[in-house]
């Protein structure tokens, strides 16, 4: 049985160095998530994005806010 999509927060980032930051900063402030492949439908210039829960948001934009990480972009999509 096929499992149903859920709404996931994804983060696309420019470059690969910028994805393995936030997978380290998150590790570090037990933000649950995982690095993945970009889904074909966003762009992103290094072909990893960042998943998590919608309700991780606004944790994840402070640390973007504080020059912790660095997404090129925030969306939420049913995957």
């Amino acid at each position: 049985m096929p499992r149903e999509p859920r709404l996931t927060l994804v983060l696309t980032f420019d470059t690969t160095a910028a994805a393995m930051e936030t997978e380290r900063v998150c590790a570090a402030e037990a933000i649950p998530g995982r690095l993945f492949p970009a889904p074909r439908q966003l762009s992103s210039d290094c072909g990893i994005a960042w998943a998590s829960e919608p309700s991780q948001r606004p944790r994840l934009e402070a640390l973007a806010a504080a020059g912790a990480i660095f997404p090129a972009a925030f969306r939420e999509l049913r995957l």
